[in-house]
């Protein structure tokens, strides 16, 4: 069946190339567990059971686990469109982890305390990444010619770039893009030939997402913090929210559902200031003689 995958046109060779070097792992890894697996026991009593108990083999890591049940889960889909199978009975099992971060945020303070531990050029990538609120992926594919004077125009890497996002430069974003665009014109003034990107390593070379991961991951931990890199979506969208960017407008900035950036409100709003803020717009310009 995963030999059927790699080799059909709406398999593996659909996927994204990022997502294709992740699921290849775990093609592999099925291949190996499950391999021997014969076909007319997946339309038998007791399939799923066996299909559970091997994603419960990854439970100590809830999200692989689950991306392990995905992967499979895909695999069989396949068969089933081709005829091969008649039921996936991968559908159906239930997610190990449900953690939504959508609504966690890092805190002034916290973020303060990161940046002081980070690297200067992971300090970049962290400022930019809390002011635009975009994904991890985005960032260090960014590139300048997408940095359009107030706002970066990109198609999102999630979801095959299907999903366009234009997310303003305003406060600190603003002055990151200003602070590295300044080192660029001068790496040219010396004759160098600059990045592509926006955000690049010590080295000068773009990064990797991963190293990106890491580097927040030390800084956070040396500063006591206990959140992750994508928690700085959420930090992004407390401040384009608390900037009286209204939540519809939030939600385009970020490619997210409408819903999120109402959970962001519920939490981490203060209610009674938006009211106010609200009134005081509505509330017509008093004329002084």
């Amino acid at each position: 069946m995963v030999k059927l995958y790699r080799e059909v046109p709406e398999g593996l060779q659909a996927l994204a190339p990022t997502t294709r070097t992740q699921w290849m792992r775990w093609l592999d890894r099925i291949e190996a567990d499950l391999g021997d697996f014969p076909l007319k026991l997946l339309k038998a009593k007791g399939a799923r059971r066996t299909l559970t108990e091997w994603r419960d083999r990854f439970a100590s890591t809830p999200r692989q686990a689950d991306y392990a049940i995905q992967v499979l889960r895909r695999v069989l889909a396949v068969g089933v469109e081709r005829e091969v199978i008649a039921d996936n009975p991968a559908v159906g099992i239930k997610q190990l982890y449900r953690a939504n971060r959508a609504d966690v945020v890092l805190s002034s303070d916290e973020l303060e305390a990161v940046l002081a531990k980070a690297t200067p050029h992971a300090r970049y990538a962290i400022r930019l990444a809390a002011a635009t609120g975009l994904r991890r992926g985005d960032l260090v594919a960014l590139r300048w010619d997408q940095v359009l004077g107030n706002r970066i125009e990109l198609n999102t890497g999630k979801s095959r770039g299907r999903t366009f996002v234009i997310a303003p430069l305003t406060g600190d974003g603003a002055a990151v893009v200003e602070d590295l665009r300044s080192e660029r014109e001068r790496q040219i003034a010396e004759g160098r030939v600059p990045s592509a990107f926006v955000l690049t390593t010590e080295r000068r070379t773009a990064w990797l997402g991963p190293s990106l991961t890491q580097a927040f991951i030390r800084a956070a931990k040396d500063a006591g913090v206990s959140k992750a890199f994508h928690d700085l979506r959420g930090t992004a969208a407390t401040r384009y929210i608390q900037g009286e960017f209204s939540p519809q407008e939030v939600a385009s900035f970020l490619g997210w559902e409408r819903s999120r950036v109402d959970q962001i409100i519920r939490r981490y709003v203060d209610p009674d200031r938006i009211a106010r803020d609200a009134i005081e717009r509505l509330e017509p310009k008093r004329v002084t003689g």
